[in-house]
């Protein structure tokens, strides 16, 4: 069995599980969402609805600027990335990390509900997205990767530690965890990537970053009167691939099922090195996980 201090902190058993609360516990759930939707959830509107909404602005959004941008002669019209990443904040990583946590628990259950809740809000953002791409014609194609120089290096870091301080301050956190969870986040996914840049392939590199991420955390919790969740899943979540999660069902809806599954075949693989990393971080400080 599972210590009084692990089962502490136990994920949450709340019956709405998206990424802004679920593992945080109830008491959370309703302050997150009214951050994320504050508008149309305010109209208690079906959340799936609101995220196809949302995922239809945010895309047309993008490729508004993008036209704006290309007519004043400083950029191309359609970058892909940029529109699939343009609603990347409504890619569920909370629960699709929190649901493979739970199968270590041997919390079925919660675990299945958590997962089939992220593919609901997978697919309804792929809708929003897809109804864009068909109207404006974009073709969501692969591209070659991009050489970094130092100086978009540190912007990286940056770009990490703003994201993990953002996705903290949605999970409510103190303004000294949100600082923390940044720090952790700009050593992992830094980690992460510079080992995918060296040549070593995206799952075992995002198996280091989380790991690192989940020792560290064990450390920090100690002066943090919060729990190791409330580090460790913020602090990974930018190592969730949104990009290819987006383009596993956008490539599906195009009818290039090659394409589709090796994209989702890279998420399934990224999202189980994360969890795992974090499970044998949990091992490695806490023994105790090592029992059933």
């Amino acid at each position: 069995m599972v210590s009084e201090e692990v089962e502490e902190e136990r994920l949450g058993e709340g019956v709405e599980l998206g990424e802004g609360g679920a593992a945080l516990g109830p008491q959370r759930l309703r302050p997150v969402q009214h951050l994320r939707y504050p508008l149309l959830l305010r109209q208690r509107l079906n959340q799936y609805l609101v995220t196809t909404l949302c995922a239809l602005v945010a895309a047309s959004g993008y490729c508004l600027s993008a036209a704006m941008v290309r007519h004043t002669g400083f950029g191309a019209t359609h970058d892909t990335a940029g529109l699939i990443s343009s609603v990347l904040l409504l890619v569920p990583g909370f629960p699709l990390v929190a649901s493979l946590l739970d199968l270590l628990q041997h919390e079925t259950a919660v675990a299945l509900a958590r997962l089939t809740y992220a593919t609901m809000l997978l697919l309804t953002a792929a809708v929003g997205l897809s109804v864009v791409i068909v109207v404006v014609g974009v073709s969501v194609e692969a591209e070659p990767p991009l050489a970094l120089a130092e100086p978009l290096l540190v912007l990286r870091a940056v770009a990490s530690f703003a994201g993990a301080c953002g996705f903290a301050m949605l999970y409510n956190s103190s303004p000294r965890t949100v600082l923390h969870v940044g720090l952790l986040a700009i050593v992992g996914n830094t980690l992460r990537l510079t080992l995918h840049d060296a040549g070593l392939a995206l799952p075992p590199a995002t198996f280091v970053g989380a790991l690192v991420v989940g020792l560290l955390a064990s450390l920090a919790r100690r002066w943090l009167n919060e729990p190791r969740i409330a580090l460790t899943v913020p602090g990974v979540i930018m190592m969730v691939p949104g990009l290819y999660a987006i383009e596993t069902l956008v490539q599906c809806n195009q009818g290039e099922i090659l394409a589709a599954l090796r994209s989702a075949v890279l998420v399934v693989f990224v999202v189980g090195a994360m969890s795992m990393g974090l499970a044998v971080a949990r091992f490695i400080s806490q023994p105790v996980w090592l029992r059933e």
